[in-house]
């Protein structure tokens, strides 16, 4: 879709990256440089904060990562080792 996109009479922001790309390799090859790297994450950057500025989308909203907490036994070796740990679910559970 998005080289689709790239070379027709309207213009769509899908197709601005591809272009943008296809430029800068031109460009590099006609100065004899090597071939630039693709620039993906930037690309979607700079495309959100233009789109925020216009109002266009909801701005991104800054997430903590939140950590995983850590088990006292990996999870394979909690299904293969069913003697380490007992449970409800184990064959020593007590019946309720």
């Amino acid at each position: 879709y998005g080289l689709h996109t790239a070379d027709t009479a309207k213009v769509f922001v899908e197709g601005a990256g591809i272009v943008a790309q296809a430029r800068a390799e031109q460009l590099a090859a006609r100065l004899g440089l090597p071939c630039p790297p693709l620039m993906i994450g930037e690309a979607v950057d700079g495309l959100q904060l233009e789109l925020e500025s216009l109002g266009l989308v909801y701005p991104r909203d800054a997430r903590v990562r939140r950590v995983k907490p850590q088990r006292e036994m990996p999870f394979p070796d909690a299904l293969y080792l069913p003697g380490e740990g007992e449970d409800e679910f184990s064959d020593g559970a007590v019946a309720r």
